[in-house]
């Protein structure tokens, strides 16, 4: 049964990679944007 899965793997190693690169892409242009924002939103500036 393992070596399906690693044929699979094998198989789709590029697509995996590609996944992985636009997974931090989208991690780093749109998801710290909108936390980084958030936390400004929330932060106490009176003091």
């Amino acid at each position: 049964m393992n070596y399906k899965i690693e044929g699979a793997i094998r198989k789709n190693k590029n697509r995996f990679i590609i996944f992985a690169i636009l997974w931090l892409f989208m991690a780093i242009v749109i998801v710290m944007p909108i936390s980084y924002g958030q936390h400004l939103a929330t932060v106490d500036r009176s003091a």
